[in-house]
C-alpha cells in the first residue's frame, strides 16, 4: 500500500472515530439515550406543542380543510398567538415524518433533536469540503459548529438547535463575491438567500444574527480584495451582466432571490402587525442590559474548564444566555487559524482570503454585540424598527460558530499539510496517530465531557398520564380546558400541562406559555375569570360574555378521587404544615394559592380551594387552621366567605386589632360520611403591597395559610 493511500485511510479512521465520538459522546448524552428530552420541562415541551400543532395544521391541511395556522388553541380565546415565539416552519418535517409513522410525540420530540443535531455538522462538514478541506480538518470544524460548548444553549432552547442553513448561507454568499462568473454569481445569492430564509424559518432570532453576520462578511470580503478590486476598475454594474447564452441561470438566481425575500418579507410582516396588535415590544435600554459582555466569553457553567473560573465573573442579566466561551482548545485553534492567515508565507492563497474574511467578520460582530458598562455600538442598530424584539443578543454565538470553524479547520489543515509533506514522509505511523489525535484532544473532550441539562421522558410522562387521570370521561365539543397551578409548582408547570392535554383532545385552554404573553396576562395568576376580564377589555366584549365562556370551562385539578388512587392520608392531631419545608402537603392546596415560602402559603387573587382527606376513626371534631391574614393599618381588615362540602355561606373576618384569632371549621357527620373536606374560599377584598405602596410585590393577597390540624 502506498503511503498516500496510508495517509487516506488514516484520515477516513480518524474521521469515523471523530464521527463516533460526537455522536455517542455528545448527541446520545444531550437526551440521555432517548431515554431523557433535552432541557427542562418548559422548553421542551412549549417546543414540542407548536411542532404538534404545525404537524396537525399539516395534516387536516391535506385534507384541505386547513385552519389558522397562526391561531393554535392555546391562551384562548386570543387569535395569532403563534406569533408570541419562534414558529418551526422550517424544520417541521422533520418532526412530522416521525409523528405520521406512529412515534410518539416525546421521542418524535428527540428524534427531531438529534436530526437538527446531524444536519448541523453535515451542513458544515459538507461546506468546508467544498472549500477544499482535508476530511479531518472539516470534521473538526464541522464539531465546533455543531458541538462546541456554546450550543450547550440548544438543551434548554431547542428552537435553537436547527442551524444548518448557516454554513450553506456563508459558504454561497462568499461564491457568489468571489465569483468571476456573472451567472454563477446571480444563482449563488440567490442560492444563499434562500438558505436565509430557511434560518428564518427555523428561527426568527438565528435568522436576524444570520444577516448580521452575513453584513459583516461583505464588509470583510471587501477589505480583503479591496486591491484585487481597485485595480480591476470594472463598472459595478458590469459585474451582475451575463451573456444571452448564460441568462436562465441568472434569472433562476433572481427568482430564488426574490422567492426568499417575499418568504421573509410575509414572515416578518406578520410578526409586526400581531406585535402592534398586542402591543407587544421591549425596550431598548432592556436589550442593551443582556448583551454579551467580555466576561460572557469566558463563561460556560457546565463545562469542566470554565468552571472553574464561572463563578468568579460576576452577574449576567440571564445569565444561561451569556454562556459563550467556546472552549480552550478551541480558542488555541481559532488563534492558531489567525495566525496562519495572517503569518505564514506557505498557507494556499485561498484559505489565507478565507480565512481573513472569516476573521474581519467574526471581529465586526462581536465588536458590535459587545456591552461594556452599559455601552454598545449595538445601540445604533436598535434605531431600526423590530430589532429591539431580538432581546438574547448573545445567541449570535451560535452564528458566529461557523467561522469560527472555519478558522479551526485553517489550523487543523495546516498541521495535516505538515504532517503528509515530502519532508515528512518517514514520520513514523506513532508520530503521525499522534499528531492526528492531537486535535481531538483539545477540541472535543471540553464538549464530550461537559454536563447537559436533561430531564427524563418518564417525568413528562407522568405528568401527562396525571391530566389524563384527571380528565372527566365524558366533555362536550365547546368545552375549554384550564389547568390551575398546583400547591408548590411554579405557574409554567400547570400552563404546559394544559396546553398539552387540550392539543391531545383537540380542545382549547385558556394555558398559555410562550416567549411573550398577551396584554394584562402576567398579573392574572391562576384565575379564568381574570383571563376572561382582560380579553375582554381587550376586544371590549359584550355584557355576560365572560359568564358564557366560564360556564363552558372544565377545570383539571386534583380531586377526591385522584387522591384516594394515589392513597393521600393524612393523620389525626398532627398538623400538616404548608411551609416551603414540606412541599408535599401543598398537594392539598388545590386552586388559588401562591407558592410556599418558608413560613406558610398566601392565597392569591379572589378564589382558593383546600381539598383535605380526614383522618381515619372517629370522633373528629373540627379541622384548625392556623392562618396569617394579610392585614395593616393600610388594609385593616380582610373579609372572607367559605363553604364546606358544597354547604351553606359562613363568614370570617379578621381586622388589626384581633389579627390571630383561631380559624375552626367543624367536621359533621355528612362530613365524615364523604371523608374528605372541601372548603372554598371567596376572599372579597385581597390587596397587594404594592398596591399599598409596600414594596414591589403585585401579587393581590388574602390570607396566609402556616397548618392544618385535626381534632
Amino acid at each position: 500500500m502506498t503511503t498516500s493511500n496510508k495517509s487516506i485511510h488514516l484520515s477516513w479512521l480518524a474521521l469515523l472515530v471523530f464521527a463516533g465520538a460526537g455522536l455517542f459522546g455528545y448527541l446520545m448524552k444531550a437526551i440521555d439515550g432517548f431515554h431523557a428530552t433535552p432541557g427542562d420541562l418548559i422548553d421542551a415541551r412549549f417546543n414540542s406543542v407548536i411542532l404538534e400543532h404545525l404537524y396537525h395544521w399539516l395534516r387536516i391541511g391535506v385534507s384541505g380543510h386547513w385552519t389558522d395556522v397562526w391561531s393554535p388553541a392555546f391562551f384562548y380565546p386570543y387569535q395569532n398567538v403563534l406569533a408570541f415565539s419562534d414558529n418551526h416552519f422550517g424544520s417541521v418535517v422533520f418532526y412530522g415524518l416521525f409523528r405520521y409513522f406512529g412515534v410518539s410525540r416525546e421521542y418524535a420530540f428527540d428524534a427531531w433533536f438529534v436530526i437538527g443535531a446531524l444536519l448541523n455538522f453535515l451542513a458544515s462538514f459538507w461546506a468546508l469540503r467544498q472549500w477544499r478541506f482535508g476530511l479531518i480538518a472539516s470534521a473538526l470544524g464541522a464539531f465546533v459548529f455543531s458541538a462546541s460548548l456554546p450550543v450547550l444553549m440548544a438543551d434548554n432552547a431547542a428552537q435553537l438547535n436547527y442551524r444548518f442553513a448557516i454554513p450553506f448561507a456563508w459558504f454561497f454568499l462568499y461564491q457568489a463575491l468571489i465569483s468571476s462568473a456573472n451567472q454563477m454569481r446571480w444563482l449563488y445569492f440567490g442560492i444563499s438567500c434562500l438558505f436565509v430564509a430557511e434560518q428564518f424559518l427555523c428561527s426568527i432570532y438565528l435568522g436576524v444574527l444570520l444577516v448580521y453576520s452575513l453584513a459583516a462578511m461583505v464588509i470583510a470580503w471587501w477589505w480583503v480584495f479591496r486591491n484585487k478590486t481597485i485595480e480591476n476598475k470594472k463598472p459595478f454594474l458590469d459585474q451582475f451582466k451575463v451573456s444571452r447564452d448564460q441568462q436562465h441561470l441568472a434569472l433562476f438566481g433572481i427568482t430564488l432571490i426574490l422567492v426568499a425575500g417575499l418568504m421573509i418579507g410575509s414572515l416578518l410582516f406578520q410578526y409586526h402587525q400581531i406585535a402592534r396588535e398586542y402591543g407587544l415590544a421591549r425596550d431598548n435600554a432592556e436589550v442593551i442590559s443582556m448583551l454579551p459582555k467580555v466576561g460572557s466569553y469566558l463563561l460556560s457553567d457546565r463545562s469542566f474548564t470554565s468552571g472553574m473560573w464561572s463563578t468568579n465573573l460576576g452577574w449576567f442579566a440571564q445569565r444561561q444566555e451569556n454562556q459563550l466561551f467556546i472552549g480552550l482548545g478551541v480558542m488555541l485553534f481559532l488563534l492558531a487559524g489567525i495566525y496562519r492567515c495572517y503569518r505564514s508565507s506557505v498557507a494556499p492563497i485561498a484559505n489565507v482570503q478565507l480565512g481573513k474574511v472569516a476573521f474581519i467578520s467574526l471581529a465586526l460582530v462581536w465588536l458590535m454585540t459587545l456591552q461594556v458598562s452599559g455601552y454598545s455600538l449595538y445601540s445604533a442598530l436598535l434605531q431600526l424598527p423590530g430589532v429591539n424584539a431580538i432581546r438574547s443578543v448573545g445567541r449570535v454565538i451560535l452564528v458566529l460558530l461557523f467561522p469560527i470553524a472555519l478558522l479551526v479547520a485553517i489550523a487543523v489543515q495546516a498541521g495535516g499539510s505538515w504532517l503528509f509533506s515530502k519532508e515528512s514522509q518517514e514520520k513514523s505511523i506513532s508520530v503521525k496517530v499522534f499528531v492526528l489525535a492531537l486535535p481531538l484532544l483539545m477540541l472535543m473532550p471540553e464538549s464530550l465531557f461537559s454536563r447537559h441539562d436533561t430531564t427524563l421522558l418518564s417525568s413528562w410522562q407522568e405528568r401527562m398520564y396525571k391530566m389524563q387521570q384527571l380528565t372527566p370521561s365524558v366533555l362536550s365539543s365547546d368545552t375549554i380546558l384550564f389547568v390551575p397551578r398546583s400547591g408548590a409548582e411554579p405557574s409554567w408547570a400547570g400552563e404546559l400541562d394544559g396546553m398539552l392535554i387540550s392539543q391531545d383532545l383537540g380542545l382549547p385552554t385558556i394555558n398559555g406559555y410562550s416567549g411573550s404573553l398577551p396584554p394584562g396576562y402576567p398579573d392574572l395568576g391562576v384565575s379564568a375569570r381574570a383571563r376572561f376580564e382582560a380579553y375582554a377589555k381587550l376586544k371590549q366584549q359584550p355584557e355576560g360574555w365572560i359568564d358564557g365562556q366560564l360556564g363552558r370551562v372544565t377545570k383539571l385539578k386534583i380531586n377526591m378521587s385522584w387522591l384516594k388512587m394515589n392513597e393521600v392520608t393524612t393523620l389525626r392531631s398532627q398538623p400538616i404544615v404548608t411551609n416551603s419545608e414540606k412541599i408535599n402537603n401543598q398537594i392539598f392546596l388545590v386552586d388559588g394559592w401562591a407558592l410556599p415560602e418558608p413560613w406558610g402559603t398566601w392565597t392569591l387573587g379572589h378564589d382558593a380551594q383546600l381539598l383535605v382527606p380526614l383522618p381515619k376513626g372517629d370522633n373528629l371534631n373540627e379541622l384548625e387552621l392556623s392562618i396569617q391574614p394579610f392585614i395593616n393599618t393600610l388594609h385593616p381588615t380582610l373579609l372572607v366567605r367559605y363553604s364546606v362540602n358544597n354547604g351553606p355561606l359562613l363568614y370570617r373576618s379578621w381586622n388589626i386589632d384581633q389579627p390571630q384569632s383561631a380559624f375552626k371549621i367543624p367536621i359533621t357527620k355528612k362530613d365524615v360520611t364523604l371523608g374528605y373536606l372541601n372548603i372554598q374560599f371567596h376572599i372579597e377584598n385581597p390587596q397587594s403591597p404594592k398596591q399599598l405602596g409596600q414594596g414591589e410585590d403585585m401579587r393581590m393577597l388574602g390570607f396566609g395559610l402556616k397548618s392544618m390540624t385535626f381534632n
